[in-house]
């Protein structure tokens, strides 16, 4: 038997990009290899990824974990070094974080994965159906024992196109450990908010602020606030939003640079709702428990209201724990707006339900079943 566990001692993940870079899987991964290693102490995970700047040191770490950041680019020089660490550490597993644009739209997931002489984990994070992507994502496929999806909209289609079935259905826990939570006094003022990354083919902003503007009128007393990073030099969406959203209701806060500031914790928890539009289409999950915008709400206790998913999320139950709407239906928004804002037994329904829903898609729980798998594949 201890022979058995030995051989589970050493873990690499692989991910494109990890902190300080900006991306939600790399993110998703900081917060989930500590959960691990603090759920069963025989793992010992080691962290394998890319570095922000040519001149950031290659070795660091992140909450206890060993990073290794070899180059700063996912190109010809930078995937070779990786394979040559991945040959020299010889571990006994590897889990590969895959989502495409992560890795910066090249092969490198593809060639870690062929050099793994070791049983491989894929978690597949979206399942994108562009003919080029979909081909190397089946060649990774094709290399990995376990395959975990993020969503089920991911392992439907996972079956769908390859006929492989999910070993785990995952989410995406809350980045976020909030200091303070929603409630009447905390949210005295009427103000939304959406939180993520402001791309237009991520998020549906025009559905929001028509619907908003038919709630507003000629009074403009509820306000939104926009909550992520926002590039008004280098980013052309950026300066078309800043150009067309000039209503004195809608503002644009920017980063947040510490997830962790209590003065975020407290504005967020000020608010009325989170509104996400998500996207439904190709190159978007849609609403999924995968969001970690989705997570930070729920880890809040806020009233969500979100884009109807387009495959069925048994775990986003409408009127309980988010209220869902078509995505692109102005009057279907303004609706749900008007009722967040008119009905307190609602809101507190929608508050207590978000906090259940946070509690039931810990870390602590996605860790777990991730040491199963791994305990199942290694003995």
């Amino acid at each position: 038997m201890n022979s058995l566990i030995s051989l589970a001692q050493n873990i690499l993940m692989i991910s494109g990009n990890s902190p300080p870079i900006s991306c939600g899987i790399g993110d998703y991964t900081a917060h989930l290899l500590p959960a691990i290693k603090e759920d069963n102490q025989q793992y010992s995970p080691i962290w394998l990824s890319r570095k922000e700047r040519w001149f950031s040191f290659p070795f660091a770490s992140c909450q206890g974990v060993p990073l290794r950041r070899p180059w700063h680019k996912w190109e010809r020089r930078g995937t070779a070094l990786a394979c040559n660490y991945l040959k020299w550490k010889n571990p006994d597993l590897v889990h590969l974080q895959e989502e495409f644009y992560s890795y910066m739209e090249g092969d490198a997931s593809l060639q870690l994965a062929r050099g793994t002489r070791c049983p491989l984990i894929v978690t597949l994070h979206a399942y994108h159906l562009d003919p080029k992507i979909e081909r190397q994502t089946k060649l990774i496929l094709d290399e990995s024992d376990r395959i975990i999806c993020s969503d089920r909209r991911t392992a439907g289609r996972l079956l769908d196109r390859t006929g492989r079935k999910a070993d785990l259905v995952g989410w995406c826990s809350s980045p976020v450990y909030p200091q303070l939570l929603a409630n009447e006094e905390t949210s005295s003022s009427q103000c939304f908010a959406t939180f993520g990354f402001v791309h237009p083919d991520k998020m549906n902003f025009n559905v929001v602020r028509e619907a908003l503007g038919r709630v507003n009128g000629n009074n403009g007393t509820v306000e939104w606030k926009i909550i992520g990073p926002m590039d008004p030099k280098g980013n052309p969406h950026h300066v078309k939003l800043l150009q067309e959203f000039t209503d004195p209701w809608v503002e644009f806060t920017g980063r947040v640079n510490d997830l962790n500031d209590k003065r975020f914790h407290h504005r967020l928890a000020g608010m009325t709702a989170m509104l996400l539009p998500f996207r439904n289409k190709t190159g978007s999950n849609g609403t999924a428990t995968s969001r970690s915008s989705l997570q930070i709400a729920w880890a809040f206790g806020l009233p969500v209201v979100a884009s109807k998913p387009i495959d069925e999320e048994e775990d986003l139950r409408d009127g309980d724990n988010c209220i869902l709407v078509d995505e692109d239906d102005p009057d279907a928004w303004r609706i749900a707006l008007e009722r967040i804002l008119n009905d307190q037994s609602l809101r507190e329904t929608l508050r207590k339900g978000s906090l259940a829903a946070a509690r039931q898609f810990g870390w602590a729980r996605l860790a777990k079943e991730h040491t199963r798998i791994y305990e199942n594949l290694l003995n």
